[in-house]
């Protein structure tokens, strides 16, 4: 039993005429006539009789058309759904992503990509970088954002540096100037990262070799966390740009500061398995997200299939 035939058969019930429901088919009156002799041969009963130039349906005939109508109402729908899922419109995508990306990077770029695609469901899961290889372990998300350098386990499908700025109080000394340097805030009250985090190291790193004191009186977890305290005036700090972004307008002062410090994050699925077309077109649609923002600062590495431990 062909789909054409249950085609056939459906158009002759509903227009009474071979010629009409040929028409309706886009196809000529013997080939319908064709499907329908095929169609009763299979099926070992007949379909039609003869009244004048119409057919009339037996009662079997009509017995079978609820089923057949159910059917192909049916395969329209499978067949719409793959069209949906080919042109990357339908699914679901979990994201799982340490804090700073769950704050300030993903929520713009879940908004703009649902915005083309609407019927999408995302799905977001925040931990550590740390907890977020358990998670890949178990295979729990379909596309991760954590923080470089990455788990051997993660493929890399791109990486992204961000160069951190100097946050001021907004009545600070410093305000005036474009450039901060560990000079500048030696001996300031200093809020920083945790002292596990790469940035951590690197803005001590960088007060030691300019022989500034670094005055760490508050150590936080969250980029934002750090934005809102100096925000509040009670000292200054170093922050990757977006987190720093949010608060630019509510007390926050944000300069360039020297040396470079950077930032890096990577965008990664599970090595053992491919993400599927619709979290590729999410993960796309970050990856050119980010690039366009006015506080990338390095071109991104591009790595297909290639391990973040191996760069």
């Amino acid at each position: 039993m062909e789909i054409r035939q249950l085609e056939a058969f459906k158009a002759v019930i509903e227009h009474q005429l071979v010629t009409r429901a040929a028409e309706a088919m886009g196809v000529t009156q013997p080939a319908v006539s064709a499907q329908l002799a095929r169609l009763e041969a299979e099926l070992g009963f007949a379909l039609f009789m003869h009244v004048g130039r119409r057919l009339q349906p037996t009662p079997e005939a009509l017995l079978l058309y609820e089923e057949v109508s159910s059917a192909l109402h049916g395969m329209e729908r499978l067949l719409q759904t793959a069209v949906e899922i080919r042109r990357e419109r339908l699914g679901q995508v979990t994201i799982a992503s340490h804090p700073w990306a769950a704050l300030s990077l993903l929520p713009e770029a879940a908004a703009r990509f649902l915005r083309a695609k609407p019927e999408v469901k995302l799905r977001f899961v925040t931990r550590t970088s740390d907890a977020l290889r358990d998670l890949m372990q178990a295979q729990a998300f379909d596309v991760g954002i954590v923080e470089a350098p990455a788990d051997a386990m993660f493929t890399r499908v791109s990486s992204h540096r961000f160069r951190c700025v100097a946050l001021l109080p907004e009545r600070h000394r410093l305000a005036k100037h474009e450039e901060v340097t560990p000079k500048h805030l030696d001996g300031e009250p200093f809020i920083c990262s945790f002292r596990g985090h790469p940035m951590y190291h690197e803005t001590s790193r960088a007060f030691a070799q300019a022989g500034a004191a670094w005055n760490v009186q508050v150590e936080a977890q969250f980029g934002a966390t750090i934005a809102a305290i100096v925000a509040q005036g009670a000292g200054v700090g170093i922050s990757d740009p977006l987190s720093a972004s949010s608060f630019a307008r509510r007390g926050l002062v944000v300069r360039r500061f020297e040396p470079a410090i950077e930032y890096e994050i990577a965008i990664v699925h599970h090595a053992q398995r491919q993400p599927s077309l619709v979290a590729k077109a999410f993960i796309d649609a970050l990856v050119e997200h980010i690039g366009g923002m006015p506080e990338f600062t390095a071109s991104p590495e591009k790595g297909n299939s290639r391990r973040a431990a191996s760069s």
